[in-house]
């Protein structure tokens, strides 16, 4: 028999220790490239949903730029770029609803984000067609912005918050 001796014993003793420590040692690898690869995708959808967001916020500004220097000044080429802002206002949207870690909460927010925008872009509407159009833009600009940035910046500090980055 194996184990007829101490020295033999203790010889079966270092062995499994030896492929216990070898076999926690390949665990531990395996874990922390596991971990290691969630944490940069985690890292990779958290940076892709802040470049969206800002890209969004931005458009909307944009879109809302054109609008006023539509109220001022209408000429074609100031509604062709309104117009190319709303839809690549709509398209960030989109992108931003397709990332892999957007819950309800930052679809709310981003369907706020669009129905402000609408709303902003139609009260300019009602504005072009009242006599002291150009008086209110100041406001409606000033009302517009903020009303868009507060959505936008809310769902940024979530996207933050539930990957752990800093506010």
């Amino acid at each position: 028999m194996f184990f007829s001796s101490l020295r033999r014993i203790n010889y079966a003793a270092v062995v499994c220790s030896v492929g216990l420590i070898l076999s926690m040692a390949t665990l531990s690898v395996v874990a922390l490239r596991q971990i290691t690869r969630q944490t940069s995708a985690d890292v990779e959808s958290l940076q892709q949903g802040t470049t969206l967001g800002s890209t969004l916020v931005s458009a909307v500004l944009t879109q809302i730029g054109a609008a006023e220097e539509y109220l001022t000044t209408p000429s074609p080429a100031v509604k062709a770029e309104f117009i190319a802002n709303g839809d690549s206002a709509y398209m960030y949207q989109a992108r931003l609803r397709d990332l892999p870690h957007f819950d309800a909460a930052d679809r709310r927010l981003v369907n706020l984000v669009a129905t402000t925008q609408a709303t902003a872009l139609d009260r300019r509407q009602q504005l072009r067609r009242a006599p002291l159009a150009r008086e209110g833009c100041g406001a409606v600009e000033t009302a517009g912005a903020v009303v868009v940035d507060a959505p936008a910046r809310v769902l940024g500090d979530q996207v933050r918050r539930r990957h752990g980055a800093p506010p």
